[in-house]
C-alpha cells in the first residue's frame, strides 16, 4: 500500500467554462474526507474557490496543463497554496472512468500519495519575460512569411530577381523593388541600383528583369506585404526594448550579461535562455533532466524485451523551439572555424536564402554532409533528426545559430556528453 504524504490537498479538473474540484482532508494514517464542488471560470467564482480551499486548510492543489485554461486558476491560487501543474499523460485516468468528477478525485488521490511530478512553472516576472521573447520569435516568423510572399508574387510576375540576388531584402534588393513598384525604369536602369559586390551580378539582374509581366495588381499586393513587413520590423524593435527593460526590472542584468560572454550568444539569445530556463538551475535535478525538458533527448519506454523511444518532437510541445534554443545556448561553443563538432541526432542545413553558405562544408540545401571537420555554420538553421542519420531531415526548424559546440563530435555522444558548461544561478 502506498502511504499518504499530504494531509490536505485538492484536485481540479480544468475546463474552459467549468471546474470540477475534489478535496481530500484527513490524517495520513486514515481515510480522508472527500468533498466535491463545481465552479465557473469567471473571476468571482475563482475567488469563491480560493476561499473554500483556504477554509478547508488545503495546502496543495494539482491540475492538468490543459491548453491555456489552467492559467486563470493558477493566477488566483499561486500566492495562497502550492500549485502542482501535471502533464496530462502522467495523470491519465483509467478508460471508462473519464468524468470530470472522477478525474478531479483521481488527481487529488495521486497528489495525496505524492505520485505526481510537477511541471516547471517559472515565477510571474519570468513568465512575462517569456511572453515577450516568444512573441518576438513569432513576429520574426511572420515577417519571414511576408518576405517569402513578396518573392512568390515576383515569381508570378516573371521577375526572377531572387535568382540573381541572395537576399532581395538587402540594400540592393529593396532599391530595385522600389523601382519595380514605380513601374517606369527599364531593367538596365533598375540593375544600376546594385550596391558593392552585387554590381558583379548586373548582367544576371538585367536578364532576371527583362520581359517581366508585372502589372498593377502585382504591385498592389507587394505594397501590402512591404507595409506589413515594415510594421513588423518596428514592432520587433519595440519588443527588443521591452525585453531589455523587463530583464533590468527583474534584476537579471548580471546573468544576462554573463550569458553574452559565451561565444555565439548575443543579447536576444541570452534573453531567451533567461526566459525559458531561468537564472536558477535548481529546478532541474541534473543536466539529463534539463535535456529531457528541452526536448533534445527522447523518453525511453521499456517493458520486458520492448524498448521504445518517444521522440523529442512529441515531448516538447508548442514552445519546443524556444526551449531548444535556450538549451543549446547553455553550451560553450569553441568558436573556431574548422574545429567544431556536431550534436548527436542533429544535422545542419543551410538557410532558405543562402543555400550554400557553409564554412568547411560544401552542401546544397536539404542534403547535409557528414564531415569530421564541420566548421562553423554561417546563416544556417538547425533541424532535429530522430537519429544520427545526416542524410535525412525530419523535425522542426529551430532558428538561426552561429556555431556548433564541441560536445558529441562527429555525430557521436550521448546525454552525458550534452551537459551544460556553466550554471547561471551561482554566477551573479
Amino acid at each position: 500500500m502506498i502511504a499518504a504524504e499530504i494531509e490536505r490537498c485538492a484536485g481540479i479538473d480544468v475546463g474552459k467554462q467549468r471546474l470540477a474540484v475534489c478535496i481530500m482532508v484527513g490524517p495520513l494514517a486514515g481515510e480522508p474526507r472527500v468533498e466535491y464542488r463545481e465552479f465557473g471560470t469567471v473571476n468571482a467564482e475563482l475567488e469563491q474557490l480560493r476561499q473554500w480551499l483556504e477554509a478547508e486548510g488545503v495546502t496543495h492543489v494539482v491540475m492538468e496543463s490543459t491548453g491555456p485554461y489552467w492559467q486563470p486558476v493558477f493566477n488566483v491560487l499561486e500566492d495562497k497554496v502550492k500549485v502542482y501543474l501535471a502533464k496530462p499523460a502522467d495523470v491519465k485516468n483509467r478508460k471508462g472512468h473519464k468524468t470530470d468528477k472522477q478525474d478531479s478525485w483521481w488527481l487529488a488521490h495521486l497528489l495525496r500519495h505524492s505520485m505526481i511530478r510537477p511541471s516547471f512553472v517559472p515565477p510571474r516576472g519570468l513568465r512575462e519575460l517569456r511572453d515577450l521573447t516568444r512573441r518576438r520569435r513569432k513576429m520574426i516568423g511572420v515577417a519571414s512569411s511576408e518576405r517569402n510572399r513578396v518573392d512568390k508574387i515576383l515569381q508570378h510576375a516573371n521577375v526572377k530577381l531572387s535568382n540573381a540576388l541572395s537576399d532581395i531584402f538587402g540594400v540592393s534588393g529593396q532599391l530595385m523593388l522600389e523601382a519595380l513598384l514605380e513601374g517606369k525604369a527599364p531593367p538596365e536602369q533598375i540593375a544600376e541600383f546594385a550596391q558593392r559586390s552585387a554590381r558583379r551580378k548586373i548582367p544576371e539582374i538585367i536578364a532576371a528583369l527583362e520581359g517581366h509581366r508585372m502589372n498593377e495588381h502585382h504591385r498592389r499586393m507587394i505594397r501590402y506585404s512591404l507595409e506589413h513587413w515594415r510594421f513588423l520590423e518596428e514592432h520587433i524593435l519595440e519588443l527588443d526594448a521591452q525585453i531589455v527593460a523587463k530583464i533590468e526590472a527583474l534584476g537579471y542584468t548580471s546573468q544576462w550579461q554573463l550569458l553574452q560572454t559565451v561565444p555565439a550568444i548575443q543579447a536576444n539569445t541570452a534573453a531567451t535562455v533567461l526566459a525559458e530556463i531561468g537564472p536558477d538551475m535548481g529546478q532541474f535535478e541534473d543536466p539529463k533532466h534539463l535535456s529531457s525538458w528541452a526536448g533534445v533527448v527522447g523518453a525511453l519506454l521499456s517493458s520486458a524485451e520492448d524498448r521504445n523511444t518517444v521522440s523529442g518532437a512529441r515531448l516538447g510541445g508548442a514552445e519546443r523551439k524556444a526551449k531548444t534554443e535556450a538549451y543549446l545556448s547553455s553550451y560553450a561553443p569553441s568558436g573556431q572555424a574548422g574545429n567544431s563538432g556536431a550534436f548527436a541526432g542533429f544535422g545542419w542545413r543551410s538557410g532558405q536564402a543562402q543555400t550554400e553558405r557553409w564554412e568547411g562544408v560544401g552542401g546544397k540545401e536539404g542534403e547535409g554532409k557528414r564531415e569530421d571537420n564541420a566548421g562553423i555554420c554561417v546563416d544556417c538553421r538547425i533541424y532535429f533528426s530522430e537519429d544520427a542519420n545526416w542524410g535525412e531531415w525530419r523535425g522542426k526548424e529551430m532558428g538561426p545559430v552561429a556555431a556548433v559546440p564541441d560536445a558529441a563530435r562527429k555525430g557521436g555522444g550521448s546525454a552525458e556528453a550534452l551537459t551544460p558548461q556553466f550554471a547561471l544561478g551561482n554566477q551573479a
